[in-house]
């Protein structure tokens, strides 16, 4: 992926977000926002760095603090369902080979499949179109029918 650039994916609320105090006031048309990284679930300095950065260069653009920075990314909008979701057909130990923002073509190798049991490679899982990585699971394990990937469709890399 391009050092000037980044995704952003709009997706359509689950359960859990029509809970939260920033999607109510969205809906009571206050100008709310929401910022993510990469994990929910361990820390990633990576990843905070750059939503701290992030958080600092819009209140910075709305006038609200003064502070220097690098201009930022230009954005590209991609709706959820135009990403392409590569599914584990069986269920073992996930040995990820690709991680998000990596451009993949098509039939390039993004994972194994391994059997707990018998230590052998159970199932390959290939890209099934030229894109860039968007989600990646990182589960050391995997059940059946899981997205193990979740890609940005590319026509020119």
């Amino acid at each position: 992926m391009s050092d000037l650039t980044s995704q952003l994916v709009v997706r359509k609320p689950s359960p859990l977000d029509t809970k939260t105090l920033n999607y109510n006031w969205q809906n009571d048309t206050t100008a709310a926002f929401s910022v993510y990284t990469n994990k929910n679930d361990t820390i990633d300095e990576e990843s905070a760095r750059q939503a701290v950065a992030a958080v600092l260069r819009f209140l910075t653009r709305m006038g609200i603090i003064r502070y220097e920075s690098h201009s930022g990314y230009i954005s590209h909008v991609i709706m959820e369902h135009d990403l392409t979701d590569v599914h584990v057909e069986t269920g073992g130990i996930f040995k990820g080979l690709v991680r998000p923002g990596e451009d993949v073509r098509y039939g390039e190798l993004l994972a194994e499949i391994i059997d707990p049991y018998e230590g052998f490679i159970k199932e390959t899982i290939t890209a099934p179109t030229d894109g860039i990585v968007f989600f990646a699971h990182t589960e050391p394990l995997v059940a059946q029918g899981d997205i193990a990937y979740r890609l940005i469709h590319r026509l020119h890399l």
